[in-house]
């Protein structure tokens, strides 16, 4: 394999190593008839490593490499592409890395035939069959024009997701190898926490929590270190948590509602909870575990709307109060709810609003089922936090007491409750 110093993304590399084989050993191919690949263009999120894999390649391709990025004003760059394309052709075979196609030109999705696009597709032609092969990466497909993405300009395609399960795993593992941990870092732990985030976010994170050991005076990163560098990193807790006398046992009571069921229709699905505020402005939050088999599915989303009715349920039953701090996961409960009544068609076609310009009468059957399976679905969830009220106030003191807790810290208090 040519890419065994990146971990994971096993698929794209085995596609990457085929083409890498076609450029080196041209020969093997032509006897089958096969002619040369034409371009490869890598796309995905900002930081999932486009541009390592990307650069991993031109340097195992054993062919003189062209690096083009967008660093002249307009016209220069233009002038610039052109220059590039005609020096690889003449010390050809040679391989172009055209890095973050998608900045090339700014413009929006709506107007793609920008000059610095219609040049390169020009380019890309002129030298087609001619041993210069291109390279491209992008983070948004939709900027650029269909014709110069096609077939025949760049044969493949790939699109890279954020890594998740043992993909993630091994990426913690390798950057935490770089420092001194203690024995006991749960790494599944912190990969779940840190699922569907790039590369370079659990870098960062695993970075940051060396900062708060070394600030701290201690000579070895602990798990409390990467929690917190979780929560500042990718959740945007504050720094300094101010804690406000009549508003945090509410908030503890919400999230330990969100966990409670959660754990309770689905054990070990909690990563964390905590009564902290995130995102500079939200109080509290529930990270919950997603299955990736979670779209195809109607009972993980039905666990998942009744997760989303908890805090505010929780709220009410404690304190006997409208929970105001619900509105953001109420509208993600009536989102999949309405996807169940419309799009899966789950409760009957008579639902379903196929046209443009539906009748009221089927807006109106559609949004009442809606608002039916919704109080059904909360009125569930208040049986199942009364049956369970012990534990729930229990999780709730807890919050109280150490504003954050791990999936595995509210398992035991479920055991011990």
């Amino acid at each position: 394999m040519y890419f065994e110093s990146i971990i994971g993304y096993k698929s794209i590399k085995l596609e990457l190593s085929r083409i890498l084989d076609q450029l080196i050993y041209p020969q093997k191919y032509a006897a089958l008839g096969v002619t040369e690949p034409h371009g490869l263009l890598l796309h995905g999120a900002p930081g999932v490593g486009k541009s390592t894999l990307a650069n991993c390649f031109v340097e195992s391709c054993n062919r003189k490499v062209y690096i083009c990025r967008k660093d002249k004003s307009n016209g220069d760059f233009v002038d610039e592409i052109v220059r590039i394309f005609d020096e690889a052709e003449k010390n050809a075979p040679s391989v172009i890395l055209l890095d973050d196609l998608d900045k090339f030109a700014n413009e929006d999705e709506r107007h793609r035939d920008t000059e610095e696009f219609v040049t390169v597709q020009s380019c890309i032609d002129k030298v087609k069959n001619k041993q210069v092969f291109v390279v491209a990466t992008a983070n948004n497909l939709k900027k650029l024009p269909d014709s110069l993405i096609r077939a025949g300009r760049f044969d493949s395609v790939l699109f890279l997701r954020c890594p998740e399960g043992k993909d993630a795993e091994d990426i913690v593992a390798f950057y935490l190898s770089k420092k001194s941990f203690v024995s006991d870092m749960d790494v599944k732990q912190i990969s779940r926490l840190l699922q569907g985030r790039s590369c370079a976010e659990l870098e960062t994170v695993v970075n940051q929590a060396g900062v708060y050991a070394a600030f701290d005076g201690r000579d070895q990163v602990e798990m409390r270190d990467m929690i917190k560098a979780i929560l500042r990193i990718i959740f945007k807790a504050p720094e300094s948590f101010e804690e406000d006398a009549r508003a945090l046992p509410l908030v503890a009571c919400h999230e330990a509602g969100h966990a409670l069921v959660a754990e309770l229709l689905e054990p070990g699905s909690v990563n964390l909870v905590t009564a902290l505020n995130h995102d500079s402005f939200a109080a509290g939050m529930a990270s919950i575990h997603r299955d990736e088999f979670y779209f195809y599915s109607k009972e993980m989303m039905e666990t998942r709307v009744m997760y989303l009715l908890a805090g505010k349920a929780a709220t009410e039953i404690c304190y006997g109060v409208v929970d105001t701090g619900a509105n953001s996961d109420l509208s993600r409960a009536f989102d999949i709810v309405h996807r169940f009544v419309d799009d899966y068609c789950s409760y009957g076609f008579n639902k379903f609003v196929f046209s443009s310009s539906p009748s009221d009468e089927v807006l109106d059957r559609r949004d009442s089922r809606v608002a039916t399976e919704m109080e059904n679905y909360y009125n569930k969830v208040r049986r199942l936090l009364v049956e369970n009220r012990a534990k729930l106030d229990e999780i709730t003191k807890r919050l109280i007491e150490e504003k954050t807790l791990l999936g595995n810290q509210v398992q035991e208090i479920l055991k011990c409750s």
